[in-house]
């Protein structure tokens, strides 16, 4: 099997997608800051346009260096 990742700064989702495709979607912190990454899968199609929901990912504990 192959896992095929679509990164972006996009808002919104891709319309185009297959059952088990990942989207992965970063959100630019303010200066200085990290900014926000969350995980998408496609989980289902209502009629053609593919439904993602949210990965659970872990929190982070502590800062690299």
């Amino acid at each position: 099997p192959q896992l095929r990742l679509i990164p972006s700064t996009r808002r919104a989702f891709p319309s185009a997608a297959k059952l088990g495709d990942f989207f992965l979607q970063l959100t630019a912190g303010d200066p200085g800051e990290p900014g926000v990454l969350q995980l998408w899968i496609c989980v289902s199609f209502n009629d053609v346009a593919p439904l993602w929901a949210p990965v659970q990912m872990g929190q982070q504990t502590a800062e690299l260096p």
